[in-house]
Parts: structure tokens; sequence; C-alpha cells
């Protein structure tokens, strides 16, 4: 297939390569040296937040550092596109972290950042929108909002099984091999369900999302 974007793209695949025996600073002055209108190379090192390091070989930075550097890669080309593949992957919690919050500052600085991953958390730490793919073919597309709000499965524990059951109406309310009901539906339909069940003097003793609300629109698109 192709795709046309509109303007400079830049980014990395998974894991971002560079010369070892270099340091940070000239492997970026390396990338700008290709570029027509490169971007300044001190600029998108403090941008990174690599400036301390930028005069040491890449050869002795973390996995966490050599992400960054691969963004500011894409960065040099003042791209109006970012696109980064599982740039999280390998990264303990703290480079995530970090990680995650300079996405957040390029995307508010009016940075298009393509996000594209398996790791969920991460697209529902990260992601405004959301398009789903499986098998090569786009299965949804929306806001992850919108994602969040189809259909999820909880599990419900009540005072009255039988009689919560029955106060169901039109919502998918099966009994669970676990003991409690297992509830299938949207947010908003499971937080009217609860006051429904409050005003009939039903207690709810416990109510269980089944994963991450993302997660399980995921798998239920997926499969």
């Amino acid at each position: 297939g192709s795709v046309e974007v509109a303007g400079t793209v830049g980014g990395f695949v998974e894991t971002p390569g560079a010369y070892p025996y270099l340091t940070g600073r000239q492997n970026l002055a390396h990338l700008a040296a290709l570029d027509d209108e490169p971007g300044d190379v001190e600029e998108v090192l403090q941008r990174v937040g690599l400036a301390d390091r930028a005069d040491t070989r890449v050869r002795g930075w973390s996995l966490g550092m050599r992400q960054r550097l691969g963004i500011a890669a894409g960065l040099i080309r003042r791209p109006d596109v970012l696109v980064l593949d599982e740039p999280a992957n390998g990264l303990d919690p703290v480079g995530a972290l970090a990680l995650r919050s300079l996405v957040h500052e390029l995307a508010h600085d009016g940075l298009t950042v393509l996000l594209c991953s398996h790791d969920l958390h991460e697209v529902d730490a990260l992601a405004d929108d959301v398009t789903v793919l499986v098998a090569g073919r786009v299965v949804w597309g929306g806001t992850t909002t919108e994602l969040r709000g189809r259909p999820g499965a909880s599990l419900l524990s009540t005072s009255d099984d039988a009689l919560a059951q029955r106060l169901a109406g039109e919502l998918d309310v099966q009994p669970h091999q676990s003991g409690s009901l297992l509830v299938r539906a949207t947010t908003a339909e499971l937080d009217g369900y609860v006051l429904e069940l409050a005003r009939r003097g039903v207690a709810v003793r416990e109510l269980v999302r089944e994963g991450l609300p993302l997660e399980q629109a995921f798998l239920e698109l997926a499969t």
C-alpha cells in the first residue's frame, strides 16, 4: 500500500541505530549534515534532555538514553510528523515514564506524533486517537475515550445476585464461574446499573474490571 504525509517525517523503528564510537553530539551532527535545512543540534539535545551527556560516546549509554537520541535524530529534521515504533521497548519503568513525558511535551508543542505499539498500557497513557489494526487491516478508529466507551467485561458481586440479574433489563449479565456476575456494558451503562441496584436495595460488594478498558476493547476488536 501507500501513505501520503503532508510535510517532513522523522522517527525510528523499535530500537534506534547510532554509531557507538561517536558521541551523541557527533551522531546528530552527521545526521544534520545530510539534511538541507536541519534543526539546531544544541537545541535538540536540550529538548530531549541529553545536553549533559552529549559529549560522551553512545556505547556507554543506557537504552533509555539511546531511545532519546533516536527521538533527537527524528527531531533534527524539523519534522511535521514524528513516527515512533515501540519507543518504550525494553525500558525500565523510570525510563518509560521519562520517555512518555517527553512525547507528551512534543505533542503539546504542536508536533504530530504517530505511535505504533503493542503495549496497550503505553497507548493508553499517550494516545489521544487510536487506530486498531488486525492482520494489516483497520478494524476501528477513533478517540481513546470512544474506545474505552465500548462495552467491557466486569465482575460484580452483590448482596442478592439473583435479584441483580433480574434487574439487569437489557444488559448482558450472566453468572460467572467465580461465583460473581459477569456484566458486559459500557462505563455509562454500568454506572446506571449500579445506581439502579442501590435504589432497589441491592448492595454492591465488589466490582472489578477485567483488565484495562482499552485492553478489553482491543481484544474484542481483534478476535
